[in-house]
C-alpha cells in the first residue's frame, strides 16, 4: 500500500491584533485562506479541461480566478483536480508550492523555480514568518497544517 500525506490546513494568526481570517471556496477541493498578512491556497483548480483530450492548465481561467498574490500553495495529492493549476499559479504569484514528491516533480517540469518548491513526506515543520506549516503523515489522501 502506498502511503500518502495528510496535509491538514489549520490557520491561526500570531499577531497581537488579529486581522480577520477569510476563507474563500475556490471550487472542487480548493480554498483560499487569507489574513491581512498572508494568503494561502489549497488545491487551486480553475481550468476544468476536457479529460478526454490533452490536460493542460487554462491560463485565462487562472488569470480570471486566482488571486494576484499568494504566499503558499498547498497540494494535498497529485490528482489533476488538485495539482493541475498549482504550478502556473506558483509561477505567477511567486508562492511556495508545497506537496508530495510527485507534486514537486510536476512543478519542476512545469517551470516552477526550485527555490519555490518544497517536497514533503510527513512530519516536517516550516516557518514562513506570518504563518507556519506542519505536515502530518497519513495513509489516506492528503491535507496540510498551517498556523501563523
Amino acid at each position: 500500500m502506498r502511503a500518502s500525506l495528510l496535509l491538514l490546513g489549520l490557520f491561526a494568526c500570531a499577531v497581537p491584533a488579529k486581522p480577520p481570517l477569510t476563507l474563500t471556496y475556490l471550487g472542487v477541493a480548493g480554498w483560499q485562506i487569507a489574513t491581512g498578512s498572508a494568503t494561502i491556497l489549497t488545491d487551486p483548480y480553475f481550468s476544468r479541461p476536457d479529460l478526454a483530450g490533452p490536460v493542460q492548465p487554462d491560463g485565462a481561467a487562472i488569470a480570471a480566478h486566482a488571486p494576484a498574490h499568494a504566499d503558499a500553495i498547498l497540494v494535498g495529492h497529485s490528482h489533476v483536480d488538485h495539482l493541475l493549476d498549482a504550478p502556473a499559479i506558483a509561477r505567477r504569484t511567486g508562492a511556495q508550492l508545497i506537496g508530495s514528491t510527485s507534486t514537486a516533480r510536476v512543478a519542476r517540469a512545469s517551470g516552477v523555480p526550485a527555490a519555490q518548491i518544497i517536497a514533503v513526506k510527513g512530519g516536517e515543520d516550516f516557518e514562513f514568518g506570518a504563518f507556519s506549516i506542519r505536515v502530518i503523515p497519513s495513509s489516506r489522501p492528503t491535507a496540510l497544517a498551517v498556523a501563523g
